[in-house]
């Protein structure tokens, strides 16, 4: 990592309000160096200006769509890309952070006080026709709808339970106290911890396991799907489970959307791989256990490597084609 790269990440750790005092120190006495480096953070005040989340303040709590939280976000990005082209250059990394927060940011301050010790969550949203949407649900478990899907939500200090009709993908933050349960027509399924497709337009669950393990009942019968296979149930038939040889073929309706929960680094370099199009390496034993947690949609693959890369405080360098990831903090090349 350069020191621009360094200093690019350090000033939006401090628009976050996440720096030590020693950090912001830090900030201060660099900014005072130079004209050239107060221009630089006034450039990046301005975009996160104009692209900042609303405060729950700010909300109105009447119920909004997915759509309506999507334009929001939207009309963010449009502002990021209105930059002039040098400015915008300069600012990737800030781009890259915001477009992370993405509308699970916008639903969590909609929908939850972050003051109160216990809540009680209860919502349904949807999807249209062509319409796709990302959600991050209180305990923070990531959804990304379908088109033409219904998600009712309800959480609480002792609760996790959706009810899907259409198709989903959910990367659900463990919690062994609170397992996550899917109730559909066809079935139910429950999750500790895991990522997973969900799908009910044909008539029946059909679950995918990406990672970790999900119980699904079906038919009287309780069964483990585990990462790489499939089942299929109705509620008065048992689930059948096969593998699945090509996972990311499966999914690859999700398009540009990446989603990571306590993810090992060789898994997370694998799906990366498969997006990217560039084999990606992780040879170190203690690298490839290391794990990520986080996820991004409508972003180029390249940010999402680089993303990736500091992170998990990798060095990322390219060797001809290949990009190879070594211990050491770095970027993406």
């Amino acid at each position: 990592m350069d020191e621009s790269d360094a200093v690019d990440e350090l000033i939006v750790l401090y628009l976050q309000g996440r720096t030590t005092r020693a950090q912001e120190e830090e900030i201060r006495s660099w900014r005072s160096a130079s004209p050239e480096n107060e221009s630089r953070y006034q450039a990046f005040v301005e975009v996160w200006q104009r692209t900042a989340v609303a405060q729950p303040r700010e909300v109105s709590f009447a119920r909004p769509t997915l759509s309506d939280l999507e334009g929001r976000v939207r009309r963010r990005r449009e502002a990021v890309r209105s930059l002039a082209p040098g400015m915008a250059r300069t600012l990737r990394w800030a781009a890259v952070v915001i477009l992370a927060l993405g509308i699970g940011a916008l639903a969590s301050t909609l929908f939850t006080d972050p003051d109160s010790a216990a809540y009680a969550f209860v919502t349904e949203v949807g999807t249209g026709d062509g319409e796709m949407a990302t959600w991050t649900l209180p305990d923070g478990t990531v959804v990304r709808l379908a088109p033409n899907t219904r998600l009712q939500v309800r959480q609480d200090a002792n609760l996790r339970e959706v009810e899907l009709d259409g198709r989903a993908f959910l990367s659900v933050r463990p919690d062994p106290t609170r397992p996550f349960r899917i109730i559909t027509p066809e079935g139910e399924a429950r999750v500790i911890g895991t990522r997973f497709e969900v799908n009910t337009t044909s008539g029946e669950l059909d679950l995918l396991v990406v990672q970790g393990a999900v119980a699904v009942s079906g038919g009287g019968r309780e069964v483990e799907v585990r990462a790489g296979e499939r089942s299929r149930s109705q509620a008065e038939r048992e689930p059948q489970i096969e593998t699945v040889r090509d996972v990311e073929a499966r999914i690859a309706w999700l398009g540009t959307f990446l989603a990571f929960e306590s993810t090992p680094l060789s898994q997370v370099a694998a799906e990366l791989e498969s997006r990217l199009g560039r084999p990606i390496e992780v040879t170190d034993p203690d690298l490839r256990a290391r794990t990520l947690t986080g996820w991004f949609t409508e972003a180029e693959m390249e940010d999402v490597v680089d993303l990736v890369c500091r992170a998990a405080a990798v060095q990322c360098v390219s060797a001809g084609d290949t990009i190879r990831m070594t211990a050491g903090s770095g970027t993406a090349p």
